[in-house]
């Protein structure tokens, strides 16, 4: 092993399916039963709820990509953060990814994978955690040992995911129920009373920020990542209203709510029969486990990141790259730890009753906004300053992203979870102050 600068090695058909590949993977699949739940069955205003979650990070794409144009160095939204507000909210920002952010959503999708292939294999009786810990020491391997291996895993399973939700989609619309739909009547009451779904909906957009974590190994990085940040969300979206209206129209909204997760077996045995709805999960499965694989790519990478900036105890090991591999070894053992930490939380809320209402993959989506909030306004204050240059990516799409994060963090504060969002949040920031203390007296 060495100290070396990480490699250039993807291209932007990677950053694109790498934002999309995460993106589009477990959250609408297990969260559109969540959607219509708190629309109360409302398949009109699940549809804007997912738009104004597009609109959002269009918007907050298009204005990060201006801040991508400003450095290539390693760290991506800690980069960020440091030309906004400089190194201290940087390495808050990146201790918050590294402690709750990645770890948390690895943490419950790497169930939800496990999840579904107990469903495939419905007769084996098979153990969902010994799934799950399977696909946790799987993906990290895989990440660790072949990034190139990831990286053309991410671009397969990007594919493979989009099919079943473009012909569910088409079919539910082509054949279902559509006429059943528009009974809905819009009014702005309607819109507010529904604001809860805008935290569902913020999960299953999650995921778009997650290419500039590996900003420094994407070949010319400024042109590319601003075009995959722009470029990608309007694929999302598109897809995802696609998926939605067609689902409802199959089972219709109150089956969907009844059967939870399960609605997407329904719905793939009477679109295709028993024998073809295999095959769905199948592409289920890829596609949830092409989310984990982005994210741990992702992951390993973060406290890399802050190890170079000199902000971990003892960063010198962490910063240490496998000269065969290309991948940072203790940044990957400390980021397999800390998601068995929060999979251990997901395994309690399973199995403790007075746990169950609790949701570990909505924690890291309150305070993620508010980081991604301080940012746009940073793009604003530039263009003020005349530091950043072009009306539309300087102001306009700011105060658009600027929107689109205050309504996801208003839905979080209307959410029952808020407490416990709030608390979670400010406890890793404490554990985060005493360590930034502990490495700043190392250095």
């Amino acid at each position: 092993m060495e100290n070396k600068t990480m490699k250039k090695q993807f291209g932007l058909p990677t950053a694109i399916s790498m934002i999309v590949g995460i993106v589009i993977g477990s959250g609408i699949f297990f969260k559109t039963d969540d959607i219509l739940l708190d629309t109360n069955g409302s398949v009109l205003y699940g549809a804007i709820a997912l738009v104004i979650g597009a609109i959002g990070i269009i918007f907050g794409g298009l204005t990060l990509s201006k801040l991508s144009e400003k450095s290539e160095k390693t760290g991506g939204l800690i980069t960020y953060c440091e030309i906004a507000f400089g190194k201290r909210f940087a390495y808050f920002a990146g201790f918050y990814q590294m402690g709750i952010y990645f770890p948390a959503l690895l943490g419950v999708i790497l169930y939800v994978a496990a999840n579904y292939t107990c469903m495939l294999f419905e007769d084996a009786n098979l153990n969902i955690w010994v799934i799950t810990l399977l696909y946790f020491f799987g993906t990290f391997a895989i990440n660790y040992l072949s990034a190139r291996l990831a990286s053309y895993f991410q671009n397969i399973s990007t594919v493979i995911k989009i099919l079943p939700l473009v012909i569910i989609g088409y079919l539910g619309i082509r054949y279902g129920h559509v006429h059943a739909l528009q009974s809905d009547t819009f009014s702005m009451a309607g819109v507010v009373a529904s604001s809860s779904a805008i935290v569902a909906v913020a999960f299953s957009y999650d995921g778009w920020t997650v290419a500039p974590a590996v900003a420094h190994e994407i070949k010319n990085a400024k042109r590319n990542l601003s075009l995959a940040l722009a470029i990608s969300p309007i694929i999302i979206m598109m897809i995802y209203l696609i998926y939605f209206v067609g689902m409802s129209s199959i089972l219709g909204p109150d089956k969907i709510m009844a059967l939870g997760d399960n609605h997407v077996q329904l719905a793939s045995v009477q679109l295709f029969g028993e024998n073809g709805s295999k095959f769905v999960l199948v592409a289920i499965i890829i596609s949830v486990l092409g989310t984990v694989n982005g994210l741990t790519l992702a992951a390993i990478r973060v406290p890399y990141a802050l190890a170079i900036r000199k902000e971990l105890p003892h960063s010198e090991q962490y910063v240490k790259v496998n000269a065969k591999t290309n991948i940072p070894t203790r940044s990957t053992i400390l980021m397999m730890v800390i998601t068995g930490a929060w999979m251990f939380a997901h395994f309690l809320t399973t199995k403790i009753p007075a746990f169950s209402s609790i949701d570990i993959s909505s924690i890291p989506i309150f305070m993620m906004y508010l980081i991604y909030l301080i940012l746009f306004v940073s793009v604003i204050h530039k263009y003020i300053l005349k530091e950043v240059r072009g009306v539309f990516r300087g102001l306009i799409c700011p105060v658009f992203a600027c929107m689109g994060a205050l309504i996801v963090i208003s839905g979080a504060i209307l959410s029952p979870m808020i407490k416990i969002y709030v608390i979670v949040s400010f406890l890793f920031i404490i554990i985060g102050v005493i360590i930034y203390e502990i490495a700043k007296k190392q250095r």
